[in-house]
């Protein structure tokens, strides 16, 4: 191309540069199918990124913008981008596709023992299906996950994968067919709170402690590089056998959900 020309028509061509410029990006996306999805979510995340960026501008600026006292930590600009490429990915893999999605393995410690249940404790932090997809691509099985909603098939999905799981929809006998599964080596993957700002709590610590199942923390965290970091931790007891081993993994839980929901306060 020659760059002289171009920017010499830059204001005089500008509409025709404009179509031209969308066409070429829709070819971009288009031209392998198989990478179609991938390039889709990372632009979301740029788009997501670009407009919080925006947004702190203005509050800079004092442009039109509100501002308050306290910001809840489910406010900062960098927890809203996580929420909203969630979103897209979620429709994404609701196309049927698998697509792959920029991962970290920041902490990742594998059962290696087939001895014992399995729990999979998360909460509920954004894109944190994406940890869990990570977890079923590297191998391990997981027999069923908790879910307070159901779908059609009754089964859960997890972003940029096509595999899915049973779903054993929380009520009165949930936690009697979560410990059928511990009990016969199965594993399962469940939140322990109710929001990102709830109560962790204490059921499914119990459950684990009755059936001997090991615990494993899994967490997803979204950098400011469109990368999703992951987490799959140990708690301080992988075994919880007592009350007071399961109030300090209890705690240890929400210290890491915590401190995840922190670095996106000050991500941006």
């Amino acid at each position: 191309m020659n760059l002289k020309v171009y920017f010499r028509d830059f204001n005089r061509k500008r509409h025709q540069r404009n179509v031209l410029e969308i066409m070429v990006f829709i070819l971009y996306l288009t031209s392998s199918l198989q990478n179609v999805y991938a390039r889709a979510w990372r632009l979301a995340f740029l788009i997501e990124y670009l407009k919080q960026k925006w947004e702190q501008i203005k509050r800079q600026l004092k442009i039109n913008y509100k501002t308050t006292n306290i910001q809840k930590l489910t406010q900062t600009p960098g927890f809203k981008v996580a929420y909203r490429v969630n979103i897209y990915l979620s429709l994404l893999t609701r196309l049927g596709q698998s697509f792959p999605i920029n991962t970290q393995k920041k902490i990742w410690k594998n059962p290696t023992e087939k001895n014992f249940g399995v729990v999979f404790i998360s909460v509920h932090l954004p894109l944190v299906k994406v940890a869990i997809a990570r977890l079923i691509a590297d191998g391990q099985e997981i027999d069923a996950g908790l879910s307070a909603s159901i779908t059609p098939d009754m089964k859960m999905s997890f972003w940029g994968i096509t595999q899915k799981v049973p779903i054993i929809q929380t009520g009165a006998l949930s936690l009697v067919k979560i410990k059928s599964i511990l009990q016969q080596k199965g594993s399962v993957v469940m939140m322990a709170d109710t929001g990102p700002l709830s109560d962790i709590y204490p059921n499914i610590f119990h459950l684990a402690a009755k059936t001997n199942a090991d615990v494993f923390f899994l967490l997803a965290y979204l950098n400011d590089r469109g990368v999703v970091e992951i987490f799959l931790e140990e708690p301080p007891h992988k075994k919880n056998s007592s009350e007071e081993q399961i109030k300090e993994n209890m705690n240890a839980l929400k210290v890491a959900r915590d401190s995840i929901l922190v670095k996106y306060s000050r991500l941006m």
